[in-house]
């Protein structure tokens, strides 16, 4: 049990440290600091994603995490957060 709280706690740094390499410069431009950034807070609303960064941030995180998310199942909504793009790799993750 330990071993697998352990093991999700990393899997969360993991994504939420990819998504913030990706989105630096446009944190620093609005003027967000990671610390500021929650998991649940909408990266589009945030003005962090437009629709280009959006594709280009799934994408990637397809190709870095060898996944392909079922995004004919899956909101926009539900991945423009951290803790929703969590969610659907894990779930892509699981054979």
């Amino acid at each position: 049990e330990l071993r697998r709280c352990l093991t999700r706690l990393m899997e969360i740094e993991l994504v939420r440290n990819f998504v913030l390499n990706h989105l630096a410069a446009r944190m620093k431009l609005a003027g967000i600091s990671a610390e500021q950034l929650a998991d649940d807070d909408d990266l589009i609303s945030l003005g962090l994603l437009d629709s280009l960064d959006f594709v280009t941030l799934i994408t990637s995180a397809e190709d870095c995490y060898q996944v392909r998310l079922p995004l004919d199942e899956l909101s926009i909504a539900e991945l423009s957060t951290i803790s929703g793009l969590m969610r659907a790799i894990n779930s892509a993750n699981k054979c």
